[in-house]
């Protein structure tokens, strides 16, 4: 019981920063980013300690229906030049649009490697989502815009 928490519809409805009764909905602050659509964020959870009511646990999180070209590092992508140059600013543009601003994440699902969150992210409670800017500044390659969220479940997140 300690290392998995069930999140409660009703409890987390008064942790909604948009004033939603969802499960999956939570703030966060930003951490740091590899790339431009995957960000690490602290998330508080409801704490099972005696004297705490919540614990902040990071989270790594890919931006739904976001792709941008990779960081290449000497060559090991095969990436043209323009593409690097695409994938740098999508990875500072990232950050200029989060840090040090009021986040709210909708996780939706884990991705295929079971290690990130993928979310509709959304920053001082407006949209569009986070992604949609990066799409719109064209900062991205194209890939996974149109691709269906897999059915939002009551989440759980393992303690670390």
């Amino acid at each position: 019981m300690n290392k998995v928490i069930f999140f409660l519809a009703i409890l987390l409805c008064s942790l909604s920063a948009v004033g939603q009764c969802s499960p999956n909905v939570f703030d966060a602050e930003f951490v740091s980013n590899n790339d431009g659509d995957t960000f690490v964020a602290i998330i508080k959870i409801p704490s099972n300690k005696k004297y705490f009511e919540f614990e902040e646990q990071k989270i790594s999180v890919r931006l739904h229906n976001c792709d941008t070209f990779e960081n290449s590092k000497k060559g090991k992508r095969h990436q043209t030049p323009n593409q690097n140059m695409l994938a740098d600013k999508a990875k500072l543009r990232l950050t200029q649009i989060l840090q040090g601003q009021k986040i709210t994440l909708h996780l939706l699902y884990k991705d295929g490697y079971g290690k990130r969150w993928v979310s509709d992210v959304y920053v001082n409670d407006r949209k569009p989502r986070v992604g949609l800017i990066l799409k719109q500044e064209g900062l991205t390659t194209g890939k996974y815009e149109n691709h269906p969220a897999k059915k939002a479940k009551i989440i759980k997140i393992k303690k670390r």
